[in-house]
């Protein structure tokens, strides 16, 4: 019976926040825009200081976005390959503003076994348009023995 309550949260979160897919990188270039055939009237966020950096044990990930107007939402998303990406992250934007702000994420690494890791954010606007970052990578460090 103890799976009982992490099943409800995991059913709730679904419900709430839907599925974390992987997403094929094939088409989309950086910062290339989905969700919408007039493209005029996509509101973004410019994501700027893109970084990861491997520290004790777990990757920290930073990034600025320079306004938020009309923003939902970013998606840390990890790969391990650069070409499919699954989101590990989710920060919400409360309040529009139009000066920069930083943020800052810790990725802990659960699953990954490989030596190089890579990282987008996803910014999706309050009418479920996205756009993605420029890819960044990070070498994680070796087990010392």
């Amino acid at each position: 019976m103890k799976k009982a309550p992490v099943l409800i949260f995991i059913a709730f979160a679904t419900i709430l926040f839907g599925y974390a897919l992987p997403v094929k990188n094939m088409e989309m270039e950086p910062y290339a825009v989905a969700g919408s055939a007039d493209q005029s009237d996509f509101s973004y966020v410019n994501i700027s200081e893109l970084s990861a950096k491997y520290v004790n044990k777990v990757i920290e990930i930073k990034w600025e976005a320079d306004t938020e107007r009309d923003n939902k939402q970013f998606e840390i998303q990890r790969s391990i390959d650069g070409d499919e990406f699954k989101t590990i992250g989710l920060i919400f934007t409360i309040e529009p503003s139009d000066s920069p702000k930083k943020y800052f994420f810790k990725d802990d690494l659960k699953g990954v076994e490989r030596k190089k890791v890579f990282y987008r954010i996803k910014q999706i606007n309050n009418a479920d348009q996205y756009r993605y970052s420029d890819i960044v990578a990070t070498e994680l460090q070796k087990k010392k023995m």
